[in-house]
């Protein structure tokens, strides 16, 4: 469960994400964070976990889900679980199935349309937003309506 404070502090120092909107929507248990980079790479933040971000193509490029960092590598996804060991961290690398692979974006996908429904039907209520004048939920709902299906996975996990 979120923080009143941590969902404060994303809405105020996710400065990387020039437009952002924090939102109760109708379906989703956790308030959301939809951002936005300069060149147009989003981010959705489903409360603290998952979180996805994507590049200005709209292809994934990592994500966070049951405690795990999902990055791109190649246009594949692979799995990275911290493994702590002694007075070190190892990250553990597993690159999955076409299986695991196809099941991950197809989740992000059922997720995304729900998330796009509630926006179009105006079932949601901003609860933060920066800026303050503009409709960054309806941004977010355009960016959803305009992503390939299914979701590509980008080459690099970096935002570049």
């Amino acid at each position: 469960m979120q923080h009143e404070g941590q969902r404060e502090d994303l809405i105020r120092t996710a400065t990387a994400l020039v437009q952002r909107v924090e939102l109760a929507v109708d379906g989703f248990p956790d308030l959301l964070v939809i951002g936005f980079r300069r060149d147009g790479a989003a981010s959705l933040f489903l409360g603290e976990d998952p979180v996805y971000q994507f590049n200005a193509r709209g292809e994934l490029r990592r994500a966070f889900q049951a405690g795990k960092l999902v990055k791109a590598e190649s246009g594949r996804l692979v799995e990275l679980t911290r493994q702590r060991a002694d007075k070190r961290v190892d990250m553990l690398r597993h690159e999955l199935t076409d299986l695991q692979h196809d099941q991950f974006l197809s989740q992000l996908r059922q997720t995304l349309d729900k998330l796009y429904r509630a926006l179009q039907q105006n079932q949601y209520r901003v609860t933060g937003q920066v800026p303050a004048d503009q409709d960054v939920a309806r941004q977010a709902s355009q960016w959803i309506g305009q992503l390939s299906d299914p979701i590509p996975v980008a080459q690099v996990a970096n935002a570049r």
